[in-house]
Order: C-alpha cells, then structure tokens, then sequence
C-alpha cells in the first residue's frame, strides 16, 4: 500500500518498502529528474525524461533547464502527475537524450514542424536540424562550427543549418 502511495507522486520514478525485523521500515525511492521547460500559457511546466508533468511553476527566476516550445498542449491535462504525448515532445526528448552531458549550451528546442526542428543557444545562435535523425552527426556538425567560432571570436554565428550533415551551412 505505502508503494503505491507514493508512486502518485510526480516526482517518484520508483519506490520500495520492506520491513527489516524487528523494528525497522526501509524505505527505497528513485525520484524522477527534470530535463526540461514547457510554456503552457500562464504557467510553466517542469517534465522528465519520459514526459511527466513533474512540477508547474507560475515565476521561474532561472532557467537552468532548455525550454521546449512548439508543443500543442491544447488537449493536454497540464497538471503535475500528467504525461506529455505526441511527435514533437517525443523528438525533443529524444535531442535531449543524445546530447552530451557536457553540452549545456541549449536553450531551447522548437519542435513546431517535426521536420525542420530548430534548436537555441544560450547566446541566441538558431541551429536549423531539419527532423531528428542523425542527430549525433548533426551534434558533432554544428558542436565543431561553434568551437572554431569560439576559437576566432571575432565572428559571430546567427544560425547553423546541419540539415545536411555532411553540407553544414553557417552565417
């Protein structure tokens, strides 16, 4: 009973209860780990990995996580303990999945056309991906204009078409 309890709450991937003789309760919970932002009107939402609605936040002071926009939630139950379905949330955590751990740069992925997909640095460079697969040579791709960008700082990068891999295109 007290499993089940506490898997209803948003934030308990997994819970364990065992009684240890004579006197004790052990009790194991893995929480869930939020990975992104969604604007859902007056509100932002906080979800996981899987898509669960963790936590609604009316202010937000920081933004240490990537925000996800384009993602129709007009038939979505916004509360937390929900799930995000559908393509644009699935291959927005699925670009999330395969970043790197050291890639903390993104700030957004706009996934309102599935097939031109467009991610956001944290310092406003556009990254134009078309659709999501590939992504780990798109990664490498547009990850390698920007360190040489870096290296030579006194250019500037608005956008980064990696659509085409193999034929990156930047200004």
């Amino acid at each position: 009973y007290a499993e089940e309890w506490l898997r209803v709450e948003p934030r308990v991937k997994s819970a364990e209860v065992r009684r240890v003789w004579p006197d004790t309760v052990l009790i194991e919970v893995e929480e869930r780990q939020p990975v992104a932002l969604l604007n859902a009107g007056l509100v932002m939402i906080e979800i996981d990995a899987e898509g669960r609605i963790l936590a609604r936040y009316y202010v937000i002071s920081e933004m240490d996580l990537p925000l996800i926009s384009g993602v129709d939630l007009s038939e979505t139950p916004t509360s937390a303990g929900s799930w995000i379905e559908g393509e644009g949330i699935d291959a927005a955590l699925e670009i999330l999945r395969s970043l790197p751990a050291d890639a903390a740069d993104i700030g957004e992925i706009d996934v309102t056309n599935t097939q031109y997909i467009k991610l956001y640095t944290m310092n406003g460079t556009e990254i134009r991906l078309g659709d999501s697969t590939d992504f780990a040579a798109k990664y490498l791709a547009y990850s390698t204009i920007l360190d040489d960008a870096q290296r030579n700082s006194d250019r500037l990068i608005h956008y980064i078409d990696v659509s085409i891999y193999t034929k990156p295109v930047f200004y």
